[in-house]
């Protein structure tokens, strides 16, 4: 089966959040109008619990591999993120096996968050907050042609406008295609039925309710060519209603009013593909659901890149078991040259040139929602959605959302179990936990026991090692992870701050504690 993953458009086409959305959080006053964290500055070198072993690196000859974390959290919203370096990285044995370097397999198109802006018009003259009632939900027939705006071709932008076919009307869902295009339109009648019958509620059930559907709109699934290897994607300006934007503005911008439609690349509509086009919309899916959030709330706000490509990797493998191992997102991990150099888990960038893309990200971000799922069970996303519409502040932050997303026992627990020093300082108290979230994924990954995810043994650690000798640059949230070349570390002089790090034996159980510069 050709690999193929839904595009990073798939996140949402509009690349212009709130700025102040990703810097605030749970940052509660005390009585004498403190922050959280300022109060709580003095206890943070009490902090229980160790990450394990015992002591730092002095004196030890059983250190077979170190792990470097940057505890500091990127902010994608941000142009000013710095990076670390680990300083002179002779200590590295280089010699490790490794998967290969990612251009020697065809990797996915994606289109970096950056560029979206240039494929979708303008929505500040949308109006996130306006009423909907007097929306009424269009209904079509098998047969019927309708015009729609949709994107053949990333490099050319939003705006072009073709004639649909419907080729099925279903239960929940109606199935478009391209007139101009000879699709396989069998699959039109199997496809509606597996949304309608599995696609749909299980979604909706592991994230929330999808806009249009409450006063009785259809799920609109659009065919069409997009390009190579670009399984689908989810526009946000798809989803506006004519009482949010006007349809002059709206006809001269490109939008699909009063509808809710996801894209999927006919290039791959086969039966031998059809596990994985029904994961694609389940995937796109997810991000209709998510981008709802923002017109539940009246106001314009979007979920981190990375955590919202998670849950729509989440959604695909709970539906279709396996299908991120047969689409090739573990190769793509055991791949990336930029996670394993120190690409932070909150930046969903894959550009590695302008001529190469890394597509380790999809990898990643699948495997932290596996882990999150491991933590909080099947509702952790659910409640991560219902946190974000009924807790909704200016400050609201993607750390406050995934610390209430999870229980109370389970939050206190990741708190507790890795203890960073004083010097570390942090926004806010989730942004902490955040951090402190990041580095036990890290940790979970690297030795698969009974009580991690199941999707973990599939990981092959040898492949994420740092093999290089020359100095790392690690984002905050980021990591590398190196083998000794003879038992033996010293933090080098000229390593940068804020770093920590902790010693593994060769079966990659940790031997220090955490260690900070």
């Amino acid at each position: 089966m050709k690999k193929i993953l839904a595009g990073l458009l798939a996140v949402s086409m509009l690349a212009t959040a709130m700025a102040g959305c990703s810097n605030g959080s749970s940052d509660k006053k005390d009585d004498a109008g403190q922050s959280a964290v300022e109060s709580k500055a003095d206890e943070s070198s009490k902090e229980a619990a160790p990450a394990a072993g015992s002591g730092g690196f002095e004196g030890r000859s059983d250190i077979s591999y170190v792990m470097i974390y940057n505890p500091a959290v990127y902010n994608e919203k941000l142009d000013n993120n710095t990076k670390t370096p680990s300083g002179d990285m002779k200590w590295v044995n280089p010699q490790m096996k490794r998967a290969g370097s990612v251009e020697e397999q065809e990797e996915p198109l994606t289109v970096a968050q950056n560029g979206l802006d240039k494929l979708v018009g303008d929505t500040s003259d949308a109006d996130f907050s306006a009423d909907r009632a007097g929306f009424i939900a269009p209904t079509y027939k098998k047969g019927e042609k309708h015009s729609f705006f949709y994107c053949p071709d990333f490099s050319a932008g939003y705006l072009y406008k073709g004639e649909f076919t419907c080729e099925y009307v279903g239960e929940k869902c109606y199935v478009w295609m391209l007139s101009k295009e000879n699709s396989d339109k069998s699959l039109a009648e199997s496809i509606a039925k597996e949304f309608d019958s599995t696609i749909y509620d299980k979604d909706v059930a592991l994230f929330g309710e999808p806009r249009y559907a409450d006063k009785g709109g259809k799920i609109h699934l659009m065919f069409h060519d997009i390009g190579k290897n670009i399984g689908g994607y989810f526009c946000q300006t798809d989803i506006f209603s004519t009482d949010e934007i006007s349809e002059a503005v709206a006809e001269s911008k490109g939008f699909n009013l009063n509808h809710a439609m996801v894209h999927i690349n006919t290039s791959y509509l086969s039966a031998a593909n059809i596990r994985t086009i029904n994961a694609t919309i389940a995937h796109e899916f997810q991000h209709l659901i998510n981008a709802s959030d923002m017109f539940e709330l009246g106001k314009r706000l979007e979920t981190d890149t990375w955590l919202n490509e998670a849950m729509s990797g989440y959604a695909e493998e709970k539906l279709y078991p396996g299908i991120q191992k047969e689409d090739g997102r573990y190769e793509y991990l055991a791949k990336s040259d930029l996670l394993r150099n120190g690409q932070s888990l909150f930046n969903f960038a894959t550009d590695m040139t302008p001529f190469s893309v890394d597509a380790g990200v999809y990898g990643s971000v699948f495997l932290f929602s596996m882990y999150m799922e491991n933590l909080a069970g099947e509702d952790v996303f659910r409640n991560l959605h219902n946190y974000w519409r009924t807790s909704f502040s200016p400050t609201l932050s993607t750390a406050e959302a995934l610390y209430h997303a999870v229980p109370e026992t389970v939050a206190s627990d990741i708190d507790g179990k890795y203890s960073y020093p004083a010097e570390l300082n942090f926004k806010t108290e989730d942004e902490k936990w955040m951090s402190k979230l990041a580095l036990d994924f890290y940790m979970s990954m690297l030795k698969y026991d009974s009580n991690d995810p199941e999707a973990f043994k599939d990981v092959d650690v040898q492949t994420l090692l740092y093999d290089q000798v020359n100095p790392a640059q690690i984002e905050g949230g980021g990591r590398v992870i190196a083998a000794t070349k003879d038992g033996t570390f010293t933090i080098p002089e000229d390593a940068g701050k804020p770093l920590v790090y902790i010693g593994f034996d060769k079966d990659f159980n940790p031997v220090t504690d955490i260690i900070y510069k």
